[in-house]
C-alpha cells in the first residue's frame, strides 16, 4: 500500500455494482478510511478537489459513457480498464464543469503522475502508458 491509501479524501466506486456511483469519502475520527480490493479510488489531500472530481464522475455524460461500456451480467462490471478510458477534461466539458476541472487539473495530473497505480484507477487526459 502506498501513501495514496492514507490520504484524507477519496473518491471511490465499487467494482461490483451495476450502476457506478462515485462517493466522496473523508477521514473518520481523524483516521483515513481504507477500502478493500472490490473498490477503486482516487486520493486527495483537499476536499474541494475531491468534490470536483466526484461531480464530474457522477455527471450524466460520464454515467452515459460508462453505461455503454459496462457489461451488467459480469461479476465485476466496473473494471480498471473501463475506468482508465475516462477523460476527465472531455467529460467535464460535456457536463458544464470545465471551469471547475481546469481549476484543479494541473495539480490533479501531477498527483497521478507521481502515483502511477492509484489502486488501479487512473483518470488521464493523455493516452495510457504501454507496458514493455
Amino acid at each position: 500500500m502506498g501513501d495514496y491509501a492514507f490520504a484524507p479524501w477519496k473518491v471511490a466506486v465499487s467494482g461490483l455494482h451495476r450502476q457506478p456511483v462515485f462517493v466522496l469519502l473523508g477521514s473518520h475520527e481523524g483516521k483515513p478510511l481504507l477500502l478493500d480490493d472490490t473498490c477503486y479510488f482516487l486520493s486527495f489531500d483537499n476536499r474541494a478537489e475531491a468534490r470536483v472530481v466526484a461531480s464530474i464522475l457522477n455527471s450524466a455524460p460520464c454515467q452515459e459513457f460508462l453505461s455503454a461500456l459496462v457489461f451488467e451480467d459480469t461479476k465485476r462490471p466496473i473494471t480498471v480498464e473501463i475506468l482508465q478510458r475516462l477523460n476527465l477534461r472531455a467529460i467535464a466539458g460535456a457536463a458544464g464543469l470545465a471551469e471547475e476541472w481546469e481549476s484543479i487539473a494541473e495539480k490533479f495530473s501531477r498527483v497521478l503522475s507521481e502515483n502511477e497505480a492509484v489502486q488501479g484507477f487512473m483518470l488521464m487526459d493523455a493516452p495510457k502508458k504501454r507496458k514493455s
